[in-house]
């Protein structure tokens, strides 16, 4: 694992060298040298990340969680995940405004996501207070 996070961090090293570098002569390499450094990184989460869920998942099945909540919540640390790096990319490339419009997506992304476990708290404050 140790040597992962090492290949990572020279890898995003490696990459930040280059793109200051292609800033000099041609902008829009570095801007695809980064995408694809970032599309690298995110496809390692990915795999890294996997059996954790699953593990997760299994533990809150067994506990009588319902694994639907498991679900949002992984979905909610993809979306806070893609857009901090989408904002993180327009701001690298000056595009304040764009980068904005990105943060008020996800934001808004979330609070829909998060709709289904809001109905379900409003049910169970309801029935506390019928008793």
């Amino acid at each position: 694992m140790v040597m992962n996070v090492l290949a990572i961090a020279v890898l995003c090293l490696t990459a930040t060298a280059l793109c200051k570098i292609m800033d000099k002569y041609n902008k829009e390499y570095s801007l695809f040298i980064s995408l694809t450094v970032c599309i690298i990184l995110l496809i390692s989460v990915i795999v890294y990340v996997s059996p954790v869920l699953e593990m997760a998942k299994a533990m809150f099945t067994g506990a009588g969680i319902n694994p639907d909540n498991i679900e949002i919540l992984v979905k909610a640390l993809g979306i806070c995940y893609l857009t901090q790096l989408a904002q993180d990319i327009c701001k690298d490339n000056n595009q304040e405004a764009m980068a904005t419009q990105a943060e008020l997506v996800g934001k808004i992304s979330l609070i829909l996501l998060a709709l289904p476990m809001l109905k379900t708290l409003v049910s169970i404050v309801n029935e506390l207070i019928s008793l």
